[in-house]
């Protein structure tokens, strides 16, 4: 993917809020807030040496975890705004990650990005599974499925 055959009239943006597991081609508009050290480890199949680097990455929405690998650790540095072009998430024990991946673009971005003081972390694992509701009735149940002491008109154990 070059530069030159990506448009801005063209380009779909996503929010970070809105990032769910296995979406591909994704453009994301974002500021890294933080950058990790960079661990180098050998190929076991090539025995060729490389880096990998995770940063936290941000917008107006939320904030979540990304992987950066070889040439693109050097481009990139903390308290800047970018542009990830072609990126993808996957999941990783249960936690969302943004890569860029091999026809992915990472570049300088102009807009400025404003970073809220309170965001949710997308990393986190089930972050992006919508919080389910209890079902529970008003009135207790034993463990039988029998009505419990309320439904019997008598005192919980507890509220005495």
């Amino acid at each position: 993917m070059t530069e030159n055959s990506l448009q801005e009239g063209e380009v779909g943006w996503t929010q970070i809020a809105d990032l769910e597991p296995d979406l591909r081609s994704i453009n994301v508009r974002f500021a890294v807030t933080q950058k990790g050290s960079i661990r180098q480890f050998r190929s076991k199949s090539t025995g060729r040496f490389h880096e990998v680097c995770d940063i936290t990455v941000a917008d107006d929405t939320g904030s979540a975890r990304m992987t950066l690998w070889n040439e693109d650790i050097c481009g990139v540095s903390s308290n800047e705004s970018y542009e990830l072009l072609g990126g993808y998430v996957r999941l990783y024990d249960e936690c969302m990650i943004l890569s860029k991946g091999r026809s992915g673009l990472i570049r300088n971005s102009q807009s400025e990005i404003k970073l809220p003081k309170k965001k949710p972390d997308m990393s986190r694992p089930f972050a992006w599974k919508p919080e389910r509701k209890r079902r529970r009735s008003a009135r207790g149940r034993s463990f039988q499925g029998r009505p419990g002491r309320e439904a019997k008109g008598y005192c919980s154990r507890k509220s005495f």
